[in-house]
């Protein structure tokens, strides 16, 4: 099983974790709250490409064993997902159960549900997949190969055992889609009376105390490959209560924000 991975950053260390497709769970947050709290700055740090950090680490050896029980460890490379695609999501997750633990820290793998914002980051492996198809495929710089859902996460950890990251570990941010960040309320996908609501965040950063209002809200939450979250699968008006009482904590709806 993938462990979270400490590094020293100038005059911090950082633990870091890579939640295949972004996906996490309510006690994902809360855990993360309260690790924040005890092992580091009282801070959590969305990063590139979906990948969560807990920075000024104080006891990085007990932070890392406490996290490694959550789900937010599920893969030992960096695996992004079209985060409004469920299918992507699902896929991406496993993946992330498939790719050993030997893949490099920098590889970078994506699924893209159809929309394409997935697809334009700097990728080492795209997966792109179609809704109700089961084709799949497959692109590296040297080659395509078209498969099936089923197939497609072998097909991909064999890649990943034989490819050449060409980039370092440190990644810059992810491309900006050309459409508009999923940030706000997001219903032209969703049943009728249900929605999505995207957030932004400042720079990436959370408070432990917002990280444990997420956590107390028992909803799926997906960690954007642009520093952001989605609240998924929410009735319109437990949707509208979220906005009320997140909002003046500082987390952004609104995306055409300055502060994006």
């Amino acid at each position: 099983m993938p462990r979270p991975i400490i590094t020293s950053q100038l005059d911090s260390t950082v633990l870091r974790l890579f939640p295949a497709g972004g996906t996490t769970t309510p006690k994902d947050w809360l855990e993360l709250a309260e690790s924040a709290r005890t092992y580091a700055d009282a801070n959590i740090y969305l990063s590139a490409h979906s990948a969560v950090e807990l920075r000024n680490l104080k006891d990085s050896a007990t932070a890392a064993q406490r996290l490694s029980a959550t789900s937010l460890h599920t893969s030992s490379c960096r695996i992004v997902a079209s985060p409004l695609s469920a299918q992507a999501r699902g896929l991406a997750q496993t993946i992330g159960s498939k790719v050993r633990e030997s893949a490099a820290e920098s590889l970078l793998i994506g699924v893209d549900g159809g929309e394409g914002s997935i697809a334009c980051q700097q990728l080492d492996v795209c997966v792109q997949v179609a809704e109700d198809s089961p084709e799949v495929q497959i692109s590296t710089s040297q080659e395509v190969i078209c498969t099936t859902v089923d197939q497609a996460p072998d097909a991909v950890s064999e890649i990943a055992d034989s490819i050449e990251v060409a980039h370092d570990a440190v990644l810059s941010d992810a491309t900006l889609p050309t459409t508009p960040l999923p940030i706000g309320w997001l219903a032209d996908h969703m049943p009728e009376g249900r929605v999505e609501l995207g957030v932004g965040l400042f720079e990436g950063v959370m408070s432990a105390d917002i990280a444990e209002l997420v956590g107390r809200m028992e909803v799926p939450v997906t960690i954007t490959p642009w520093k952001g979250l989605i609240f998924h699968d929410l009735a319109e008006g437990d949707a509208d209560v979220v906005v009320r009482v997140l909002a003046p904590r500082g987390l952004i709806f609104d995306v055409n924000s300055p502060f994006l």
